[in-house]
C-alpha cells in the first residue's frame, strides 16, 4: 500500500503517548540501562565529584563546569546511541553492545551534538551590541538589539527543534541529511519541542532541587552524596529524551523505513 504524502501527517505525533513509552522504556529495560548505562552514571559522577573537590579546595573556579560539560556529554555519547537503538530496533539490536562503545557512529552523533549546540555562539553579537547601546545611552539601538537577540533566539530554537531527528537517524544508520531532518518534522515544531521539554522536564525539576540543596560552603560529603543522585538522574533524563524523540522518528519513518 503506497504511503501517504508526506504533508498529511506531519502534525499528528501523538505527542502524550510517546512521552509515556519513552517514561517506561527504562523500567521496561531496566537491565539493559544499567548495563550499558553504569559507565556514563560512573564516570560523570567521577568528573562531577572531581569538579566539586577542586572547587570545594579552591584550586579551580566555578568555570569548570564548562569542561565538566564537554566531558559528561563525550561520555554519555555511547549511551545515547545504544538507547535510541534500543527504542527503534529493540533490545535485540544492543544485546552484544559494550558499556562504552565508541565508533564511527558516536563520533558522528557526538559532532551533530556538538555542532548544533555551536549555534547558540551566534547569540553572541546582538548580546554585544545590547552591551554597547547600554553602555552608551543608545535606547534605539538597544531596541534594534533585543529584537535582533529575540528573534535569533526564536530561530535558533526552531531550527534545532526541527533538526532533532538527525540523531535517531544517525543511531540506526539511516542518515539522509539535514533536509530530509528538516523534511520529516515539517509542521510538527510544537509538538516536538513538547515532547523534548517533557522528556526532561521531571528529571531536570529533580536535578535542580538536589543540586540546590548543596553550597559551596556544604560539607563535602553531603556534595559527594548529591553527585550520586545526580549522575544516575542524569542517565534516567537522557535515556527519557533520546528514547521520546527515537520513538517520534520511528513513528514518523514507520517499520520500514520509508516516511509516512
Amino acid at each position: 500500500m503506497p504511503s501517504e504524502p508526506i504533508e498529511q501527517t506531519h502534525a499528528d505525533l501523538p505527542v502524550i503517548e510517546v512521552w509515556k513509552k519513552a517514561l517506561m522504556l527504562p523500567v521496561n529495560y531496566a537491565p539493559t540501562l544499567i548495563r550499558i548505562g553504569w559507565a556514563p552514571a560512573l564516570i560523570s559522577f567521577a568528573v562531577m565529584a572531581g569538579v566539586r573537590l577542586l572547587t570545594f579546595e579552591g584550586i579551580i573556579g566555578r568555570g569548570g563546569s564548562f569542561w565538566l560539560y564537554l566531558i559528561v556529554a563525550i561520555v554519555f555519547t555511547p549511551f545515547s546511541v545504544g538507547w535510541t537503538q534500543l527504542a527503534i530496533n529493540g533490545q535485540d539490536s544492543v544485546a552484544r553492545r559494550a558499556p562504552f562503545t565508541f565508533g564511527r557512529t558516536e563520533l558522528f552523533y557526538l559532532l551533530a551534538m556538538i555542532a548544533q549546540q555551536l549555534v547558540w555562539v551566534l547569540l553572541v553579537l546582538p548580546a554585544l551590541l545590547v552591551y554597547y547601546a547600554q553602555q552608551n545611552f543608545e535606547p534605539t539601538l538597544m531596541f534594534d538589539g533585543v529584537i535582533l537577540l529575540l528573534a535569533l533566539f526564536i530561530a535558533i530554537v526552531i531550527g534545532m527543534t526541527r533538526t532533532l531527528y538527525i540523531f535517531p537517524a544517525l543511531a540506526v544508520g539511516r542518515y539522509q541529511g539535514i533536509g530530509a531532518a528538516w523534511r520529516q518534522s515539517r509542521c510538527s515544531f510544537e509538538r516536538l519541542l513538547t515532547l523534548e521539554l517533557l522528556a526532561r522536564a521531571p528529571w531536570a525539576i529533580l536535578i535542580a532541587l538536589l543540586s540546590g540543596s548543596v553550597f559551596d560552603w556544604s560539607p563535602l560529603a553531603a556534595q559527594l552524596t548529591v553527585t550520586v543522585f545526580v549522575s544516575i538522574l542524569a542517565v534516567l533524563e537522557e535515556a527519557t529524551s533520546v528514547g521520546a524523540i527515537a520513538l517520534a522518528w520511528r513513528w514518523r519513518i514507520g517499520e520500514s523505513g520509508q516516511s509516512k
